[in-house]
């Protein structure tokens, strides 16, 4: 069998909103909830995150009664409405598997850069998971809270950049 691996996604884009909404969004275990129960039309999420240096995380979806992904892990470094970087383990797929997961968060003059970094040895399912995960994410947090309509009418879907 021939499993065809990836290093991993980055995801860049410039959004309508304040710098501390979009890293809380990210970061905080109810909005998680609420961006990631739509991907792959998981009907059951648990999500648990303490928002510290050295702090657990812990993602579950179902679907069907089914474990769609487990994923748990610490923050290895986080510094307020600026960075976090998470040390993943996962399950997806029936396969286990180790990541990073790098995010971060600059403030323009009217807009906000957002960089999403997610490392590992990815194999290809895995890589088109994380990366619609991380576009529905960005997506949900572009619309939810952008400041006006005319905002989130510009929004345009972010793109998956694949690491070489």
């Amino acid at each position: 069998m021939s499993v065809e691996m990836h290093n991993g996604i980055q995801i860049s884009t410039m959004l309508f909103a304040e710098r501390s909404r979009i890293f809380y969004a990210l970061t905080a275990a109810e909005y998680i909830e609420m961006w990631s129960g739509g991907t792959f039309g998981a009907d059951c999420v648990y999500c648990d995150s303490d928002q510290r240096s050295g702090g657990h995380f812990k993602l579950a979806l179902t679907r069907s009664r089914s474990p769609l992904i487990d994923i748990s892990g610490i923050i290895a470094t986080y510094v307020p409405f600026d960075k976090v970087h998470y040390l993943w383990e996962h399950t997806l797929f029936g396969r286990a598997g180790q990541s990073e997961v790098t995010i971060t968060v600059r403030a323009g003059k009217a807009r906000t850069f957002l960089k999403i970094a997610h490392v590992g040895a990815l194999t290809a399912d895995e890589h088109a998971f994380f990366g619609s995960m991380w576009q529905s994410a960005v997506l949900w947090i572009a619309r939810s809270f952008a400041r006006n309509l005319r905002q989130r009418l510009l929004i345009s879907g972010p793109k998956v950049i694949p690491f070489s």
